[in-house]
């Protein structure tokens, strides 16, 4: 096998840097033929795919968070040659699905018995996702949290949500989804879930898999602000789907129109503004994971 590698070396505040290099450490020992490319600016990572797939790699491993992995999915997906993903971002949700993560472990592991699985991809206004996509409140979110990249990981997303509490707005919205709970009512924010997990490891939809050809949707009324916590602590223990303002349905398509609109985001990359539409892809991606990761046991 010979793999072209694609290095975010800002992923995680810096991260990205050293576990690209243990990558390369592991490959270089177990005998594999690779390259290794870094992007350099933003979105360089689908152009870096692009070259490395017309150079014929059998694999390309992406070193980086959801965001660099998205880049490159949207190139592979629906080709015959698949991503390993070497997680070094702050959320990592994707790689919280696969089952995967960047220990020289799990790389051994990966790349010593590699199992390939094929998952769902889906699209938010034409902008391909494949771990998740949010509609408000987690969309500003997003958008703050990268404007201050001060804190770790966990911490980052805790902290820039507290702060974000004062600039909470609902927003009116009409649905037009298979199973939705309501056509017109108003929210705070709507996810729309490819895997089971947000960034920092929030279990958002349980029971959301990778290859079932469905999407999850969890939508959060108009709650007053002093009702978050209670919130926040029932999605923590994933039981946030038995209150009566949280609403879980699956499908495969969905229409959002808001008053005023709101923000969206794909895997943690900052999109535009409502309306919004979301749908499941005919194109599936080819995904690379060890041996018995949550992915193989799907």
């Amino acid at each position: 096998m010979r793999v072209g590698c694609i290095v975010n070396p800002t992923a995680g505040w810096g991260r990205g840097t050293v576990i690209g290099r243990l990558l390369e450490s592991v490959l270089t020992e177990l005998g594999i033929e690779h390259r290794i490319v870094a992007t350099d600016r933003p979105g360089q990572a689908a152009d870096l795919a692009r070259r490395l797939l017309g150079q014929g790699w059998d694999c390309l491993a992406v070193v980086g968070g959801d965001g660099t992995f998205s880049q490159v999915a949207a190139v592979a997906a629906g080709g015959p040659v698949p991503i390993a993903l070497v997680p070094a971002g702050t959320g990592n949700a994707m790689a919280r699905a696969l089952g995967v993560d960047g220990s020289r472990r799990g790389l051994e592991a990966v790349f010593r018995a590699p199992v390939r699985r094929d998952i769902d991809t889906a699209a938010i206004n034409g902008h391909p996702f494949f771990a998740l996509a949010g509609i408000g409140f987690d969309a500003q979110l997003v958008r703050s949290l990268r404007r201050s990249p001060l804190l770790p990981r966990t911490a980052g997303y805790v902290v820039t949500g507290l702060l974000q509490l004062g600039k909470l707005r609902p927003f009116d919205l009409r649905l037009e989804s298979a199973g939705a709970p309501y056509e017109r009512g108003r929210a705070l924010c709507l996810a729309v879930c490819n895997g089971p997990f947000y960034g920092a490891g929030l279990p958002v939809a349980p029971a959301a898999e990778l290859t079932d050809g469905r999407l999850d949707f969890c939508l959060l009324d108009d709650v007053p602000v002093p009702e978050l916590p209670l919130v926040g602590a029932a999605l923590l223990r994933g039981r946030h789907a038995l209150r009566a303002d949280v609403h879980a349905w699956q499908g495969t398509a969905l229409r959002v129109e808001t008053d005023p609109p709101v923000p969206w985001h794909a895997d943690g990359e900052p999109g535009g503004l409502t309306p919004a539409a979301v749908e499941l892809r005919p194109v599936r991606l080819g995904l690379l994971v060890p041996p018995g990761s949550r992915l193989d046991r799907t």
